[in-house]
C-alpha cells in the first residue's frame, strides 16, 4: 500500500469517526425530544437519509469527475497535452 493510499483511508476513516459522532448525538437528541419517532428502523432511515443527502450535496457542490467508477478511470487521464479548455480527470481510489 502507497503512502498517498495510507493517507487517503486515514482521512477517510477520521472524517467517517467524526461524523458517525455527530450523527449520533443528533440522533439521540432528536427521539429524546420526539418520542413518537423512536421506531423500529428509525435508526436505518435516518442513515439512509443522511447518506443519500451528503451525496446529493456532493454531486451538486463538486466536478463529475469525482463520481466516476473505477472501472471509468481507464477512459480519463491526466495529460499536459490536453488543452486547457478541456477538463483533466484523475482518479481517486476510494
Amino acid at each position: 500500500m502507497t503512502m498517498r493510499h495510507e493517507n487517503w483511508n486515514r482521512f477517510c476513516q477520521n472524517t467517517s469517526n467524526r461524523l458517525a459522532i455527530e450523527a449520533l448525538q443528533l440522533f439521540k437528541a432528536h427521539i429524546n425530544d420526539n418520542r413518537h419517532d423512536d421506531q423500529p428502523g428509525c435508526g436505518r432511515e435516518f442513515l439512509d437519509n443522511i447518506f443519500m443527502g451528503i451525496r446529493k450535496k456532493f454531486e451538486i457542490s463538486l466536478s463529475q469527475k469525482y463520481f466516476v467508477s473505477k472501472e471509468d478511470c481507464t477512459k480519463f487521464h491526466h495529460s499536459k497535452e490536453v488543452s486547457r479548455e478541456s477538463e483533466k480527470y484523475t482518479c481517486i481510489p476510494l
